[in-house]
């Protein structure tokens, strides 16, 4: 998985640290920081527990340490459509369909297209 998103994404992805890495079976737990061209950063954790439940978090951020986003499904924002599905924006959080850390580089390399316009 990690490494297919290596390839796909080694345009934008300066460096990277695997934290943790355990894999048992199906599940798993990943958890790897990224620095990306433009001096981004991307914090990434990933749980797959035995029961098929999934605990996940993405922050992306600039240089300076301001988030510019960061999808979770963290249990908190119960009256948000499609909970715990969520993204945190700068200014307001919105509901959000499950995430995985391909879909969030697609998002980043979207948002620094636009950025470079």
């Amino acid at each position: 998985m990690i490494y297919e998103i290596l390839k796909l994404y080694n345009d934008i992805i300066i460096s990277y640290e695997i934290n943790k890495f355990h894999q048992v079976e199906k599940s798993y737990a990943l958890v790897v920081d990224f620095e990306l061209s433009g001096n981004y950063q991307l914090f990434a954790k990933d749980y797959l527990f035995t029961d098929g439940t999934r605990k996940y978090s993405y922050h992306f951020q600039d240089d300076k340490g301001n988030m510019i986003f960061r999808y979770d499904n963290a249990p908190h924002w119960i009256d948000l459509e499609n909970f715990p599905f969520h993204k945190h924006e700068p200014t307001k959080v919105i509901a959000s369909k499950p995430m995985n850390l391909e879909r969030v580089f697609y998002e980043i390399k979207t948002y620094m297209a636009k950025r470079s316009l």
